[in-house]
């Protein structure tokens, strides 16, 4: 008996076939690592906030917020969203790259570190210790690049922010992916008399923190305490019209973490700073207050 073989045109028709199936299958397959890479991220902040509860219950209500590292200074020269939790800094910040070290926070100082792990907390900086020591709860699975070494540069336009000059994560550069919300920094530096000094620093922190205490008394739902830093770098988009695009390929939106506990992916509304009314009454902006969060306190006075 003689055998038939596969034609040519047979042959395409599988392949053709094959390549159709494989068209459909990747987008899902995509849509399925995203969700669950989101999944891992809300636990992710879910769990900070759970260790931020225990903090302020042994802080008499105070958020681990610190401008730069425990004991925080009695005058305010500087400010970091990073210092509260996470592994080491990348060496971009150490003392001998121009920074003078202030920013390169060792585990062990990071208050919120022993709510988090259970085991000793490294506090050499040396090369090992910053590649092996590791906070995987710190660490957004959609953390492709950061964005914190150029963290003034955050592009007022349709786009992005300026990428880390070394191309790292924001979890290998500051030690984790989740950034306190400071937004109302800016707030109470107005509210204190402005100026870019010490005094007005130090006095704008603690009006800040103190009144962080008791926003869990009333909009604990809506305040946001922390993020991942797309959430930072939208609402400082001065456009209304900007479009950032996350680690996830999503516009506009960020995983964050409220006061009460609860994390949400949501959208983040832009163009706060080119509202005439940011100065003066902040709370009034989209961008800062709405319906869905805030990141600002109702009227100071």
């Amino acid at each position: 008996m003689k055998r038939r073989a596969f034609t040519l045109i047979e042959l395409l028709v599988v392949i053709a076939i094959i390549a159709v199936l494989v068209g459909l299958l990747l987008p899902a397959l995509r849509l399925a690592r995203m969700g669950a890479w989101k999944a891992i991220a809300l636990a992710n902040v879910r769990s900070i906030g759970q260790a931020g509860a225990a903090y302020q219950s042994d802080q008499k209500g105070y958020l681990p917020v610190v401008p730069t590292g425990v004991p925080v200074p009695a005058t305010i020269s500087a400010w970091i969203t990073w210092g509260g939790w996470g592994k080491y800094t990348s060496t971009y910040w150490s003392a001998g790259n121009g920074h003078g070290g202030q920013f390169d926070i060792n585990p062990a100082r990071r208050p919120l570190n022993a709510y988090l792990y259970s085991g000793q907390l490294p506090t050499l900086m040396d090369d090992d210790n910053r590649k092996s020591f590791q906070l995987p709860a710190c660490r957004d699975p959609s953390d492709k690049i950061g964005h914190q070494q150029e963290w003034d540069q955050f592009i007022p336009t349709f786009g992005a922010a300026v990428e880390n000059t070394d191309r790292s994560t924001c979890y290998d550069d500051v030690g984790t992916s989740y950034l306190v919300q400071m937004k109302w920094f800016f707030q109470t530096v107005r509210y204190v008399g402005g100026g870019n000094n010490g005094v007005t620093w130090t006095r704008a922190y603690h009006l800040g923190t103190d009144r962080l205490r008791l926003a869990d008394n009333f909009q604990p739902s809506r305040m946001i305490w922390l993020n991942d830093e797309y959430c930072d770098i939208t609402i400082n988009q001065t456009s209304d019209d900007a479009r950032i695009v996350n680690g996830y390929g999503d516009i506009n939106k960020s995983v964050v973490g409220f006061l009460d506990g609860h994390s949400k992916y949501i959208k983040i509304i832009p163009g706060g700073d080119g509202d005439p009314n940011s100065a003066i009454a902040p709370w009034l902006v989209p961008a800062y207050s709405n319906g869905e969060y805030t990141v600002v306190f109702p009227d100071l006075k």
